[in-house]
């Protein structure tokens, strides 16, 4: 009897110890092989990814959210929405961060003073057109098309939305004219994106009624005015602008679905555009039944050509909240991870972003309201501090300290912290270009996409390195 419990028992201890040595094994490998470990882990994720869709001191790992958002305290809410209102309201009426508060616009404006002033724009410099200098005589169209825009003295204010996906311009042209002969995809007069739905203040057309000078909450230029709709009345534009139950595009974009009923068929709602849940009962939108998805009301055109509310459908499946995102440093990291890899484009064209309405973009999703540019973020009422000048131990000191989510700058371009690691900072960005070193020296790259990038590892064309140019850290709050 003895002899045969023994017999049994022998398989299961050498199954003991094959596991034992088994797992050994596999930390030992582990330990020596840590790079390897961290670059390519198992997972169905990683599976037939290429090497090049990371840039230097870039893992795979770190290509995704979930690599850098799971840190205790990173799903804490870091502001109500009460304290984030205050916060844009300190930034509208802040001179310095060159904001419009569009309710307290004048209502009415001086008609053939503003013509003048808009007509009388100065050349832009050296631009091309199709790779050709452009001359001076250039521009003279456009002066005259102003010049010969309707005015009056005394004229009153439109108020309206944009109604399909658009960019303020310095000038009334249509063409794209670039700074660089090579690059067709470059419109240095181009100034800043502007949502669908994105209330603005209007003025003058042009005398072809092509574009309007208008005013967003962040800068000001002149729109092709089939992209916006005027309201009513002043009352009915706050109205509309400010409802109380509404949808947010929390994804890279959400297209709208094509119709032949609906006027807003294929429009792009990009991240942290707003429309307002319907407050009616509905059934058919559309010519569609209203299963499984949300009804919204868009800025539509009405049969006299102003402001109508129109019903759309937002596929339930889509990436959209109802209501704005707790502002969390997790939400933050997660929004900047969903736009990996989309195109970058300077003004918003191209119907892209560029790098400081990449972060305008996300912060719109929590409900902030950034000011356009780098300079004029730097200046909002936040924890912004000053790294020009500074040591290198306290520099790294401060990155170091630095909450992920928060704004990184130099001169010309920004960036969403997103953590630290071996000694490294990274972050995600929209960038145009960077350099890079060939065997031929450092060599321009025309990049143009939102990427996950080490600090250190890269540079400027005047090669320095990220880390060394970087001049700030803005926190909100």
């Amino acid at each position: 009897m003895q002899a045969a419990i023994n017999y049994k028992r022998f398989p299961e201890n050498n199954m003991k110890r094959f596991l034992s040595l088994l797992i050994c094994a596999v930390i030992i490998i582990a330990s020596a092989f840590p790079a390897f470990a961290s670059t390519y882990p198992m997972g169905p994720a990683q599976k037939g990814v290429p090497d090049n869709v990371r840039m230097a001191g870039v893992t795979l790992p770190m290509m995704q959210a979930s690599y850098w958002d799971s840190y205790p305290g990173s799903d804490v809410t870091l502001m109500t929405l009460a304290e984030i209102r205050a916060e844009n309201d300190a930034n509208i009426h802040n001179s310095a961060c060159c904001m419009n508060d569009l309710s307290a616009l004048p209502e009415t404006f001086e008609g053939i003073k503003m013509r003048a002033n808009l007509a009388n724009f100065e050349n832009p410099g050296k631009l091309y057109l199709n790779g050709e200098l452009l001359p001076a005589s250039f521009y003279d169209r456009y002066r005259a098309n102003i010049a010969g825009a309707r005015a009056a003295e005394v004229m009153n204010t439109g108020y309206g939305f944009c109604t399909n996906r658009s960019s303020l311009k310095s000038i009334p042209n249509p063409e794209w004219l670039a700074d660089d002969p090579t690059d067709p995809e470059w419109d240095n007069t181009v100034l800043a994106p502007v949502l669908v739905n994105e209330p603005l203040t209007a003025y003058l057309s042009t005398a072809d009624g092509a574009f309007t000078y208008v005013k967003t909450e962040c800068c000001e230029g002149w729109m092709p005015t089939a992209d916006l709709v005027l309201c009513h009345s002043k009352a009915e534009w706050e109205e509309a602008r400010d409802p109380e139950q509404f949808l947010v595009v929390t994804g890279p974009e959400v297209i709208t679905e094509e119709s032949y009923v609906g006027a807003h068929s294929q429009r792009i709602l990009e991240m942290g555009v707003k429309l307002a849940l319907c407050d009616e009962p509905v059934q058919t939108v559309d010519n569609r039944w209203d299963w499984c998805n949300y009804v919204v009301y868009f800025p539509g055109r009405g049969a006299d050509g102003l402001f109508e509310k129109q019903k759309m459908l937002i596929p339930f499946g889509a990436d959209v909240s109802v209501g704005y995102l707790r502002y969390t440093q997790k939400n933050v990291i997660d929004l900047a991870f969903k736009c990996v890899g989309k195109r970058y484009g300077w003004g918003g064209s191209m119907n892209a972003q560029d790098c400081s309405s990449f972060a305008r973009e996300i912060y719109l999703c929590f409900g902030f309201i950034l000011p356009r540019n780098t300079t004029w973020q730097g200046r909002m009422k936040a924890t912004v501090i000053d790294l020009t000048g500074m040591d290198a131990k306290n520099k790294e000191a401060a990155l170091d300290r630095a909450a992920p989510g928060s704004i990184l700058q130099f001169p010309g371009h920004e960036m969403i912290y997103i953590g630290h690691k071996d000694g490294r900072h990274y972050t995600v960005n929209d960038v145009s270009s960077l350099a890079e070193d060939t065997a031929d020296g450092l060599k321009k790259r025309r990049v143009r996409s939102v990427v996950v990038n080490s600090l250190e590892d890269t540079k400027r064309a005047n090669g320095k390195t990220w880390y060394n140019e970087l001049t700030t850290i803005i926190t909100l709050p």
